[in-house]
């Protein structure tokens, strides 16, 4: 039985495909799942690049920063603003250039990638 299934041109076509078909399925939703991720990615950064708009009016309300971030995404992104100073301290006698930091993330559910949340971050000079 096992000689002839080995012989027969049939049974050995059906044997590359069952073993070839859960391979390629694989590899499609691999690259299914990798295409949503880029796409994804890049919506949150332009969500960020919002904020950092938003950030260049008003670079000491953070609470309006966020919240552009999040407008211009999806539900379920979290978005933090930080604003810093040059050398890290902020004093009143010399302006220093002001650099507000746009943290955003958002939860990703992937098919087969292990991939579980992606992230942007978004620099702006201000003063």
């Amino acid at each position: 039985m096992i000689r002839r299934c080995l012989t027969d041109r049939r049974a050995g076509a059906l044997i590359e495909t069952v073993i070839v078909t859960p391979v390629l399925v694989l590899l499609l939703l691999a690259l299914f799942d990798l295409g949503n991720l880029i796409q994804q990615k890049i919506w949150l950064e332009q969500a960020v690049r919002a904020g950092g708009i938003t950030a260049l009016g008003q670079p000491e309300n953070q609470t309006t920063i966020d919240a552009a971030v999040v407008a211009a995404s999806w539900s379920g992104v979290t978005a933090t603003a930080v604003a810093t100073c040059g050398d890290g301290t902020c004093t009143s006698a010399a302006p220093l250039p002001i650099f507000v930091t746009i943290n955003a993330s958002a939860a990703f559910s992937a098919l087969i990638l292990p991939i579980t949340t992606i992230s942007a971050t978004y620099v702006e000079q201000v003063h």
